[in-house]
């Protein structure tokens, strides 16, 4: 069992025709945005829950994916879940979904 599980959510910014991302502890429910995008470089790194909510915890943890610190990725495409399993802070599992932002521009 892990010290902390987070699932993300896509949503839809009210008002708006675009979409961000927040995690969600799965304990209790508070949420913490992440940032806009998903590009490959931000794959398996959290630093908005280390930062906005497990410091406030003081929780002393790297949610960086690092296969040479322990960590865990475990796809499951068919249910469109990432799960990352971390090996610090007590064990924190964040499931995510494939995240990935795309822009569009028209030249006439």
């Amino acid at each position: 069992m892990s010290a902390y599980d987070f699932t993300v959510e896509q949503r839809q910014v009210p008002g708006q025709r675009q979409h961000c991302w927040v995690a969600i502890d799965d304990a209790d429910g508070t949420e913490i945005p992440l940032p806009k995008g998903g590009n490959v470089a931000w794959v398996g790194r959290y630093p908005e829950i280390v930062v906005a909510y497990l410091a406030a915890k003081n929780v002393t943890a790297v949610l960086d994916y690092s296969p040479a610190r322990g960590d865990n990725f475990e796809p499951a495409y068919e249910k469109d879940i990432h799960t990352f399993t971390f090996n610090t802070g007590g064990g924190i599992v964040v499931k995510d979904i494939p995240r990935a932002q795309f822009g569009l521009s028209l030249q006439l």
